[in-house]
């Protein structure tokens, strides 16, 4: 079985993007779906410094705009 956490556990998280470390609290939520190394477990931030929160969105946004553009240079190749 994985390392799941138990819905409803508060956790501090911290992880690297490229517009830099983002630390922050968590709560856990249900796991998705489990492996036999680990599981997808969603969490929900229910604290962000204000810092913090505008490196996760430029990273998302980011994400989301390389995303967009591939589908559009893809549509636009006909691939």
């Amino acid at each position: 079985m994985g390392n799941r956490l138990n819905q409803g556990d508060f956790i501090e998280i911290a992880f690297h993007t490229r517009s830099g470390p983002v630390h922050g609290m968590a709560e856990m939520l249900s796991p998705m779906r489990e492996f036999t190394d680990g599981c997808l477990q969603p969490f929900r931030f229910i604290a962000l410094g204000d810092d913090d929160h505008r490196k996760l969105r430029t990273a998302l946004d980011s994400v989301m705009d390389s995303n967009f553009l591939a589908a559009a240079g893809r549509r636009i190749s006909g691939i």
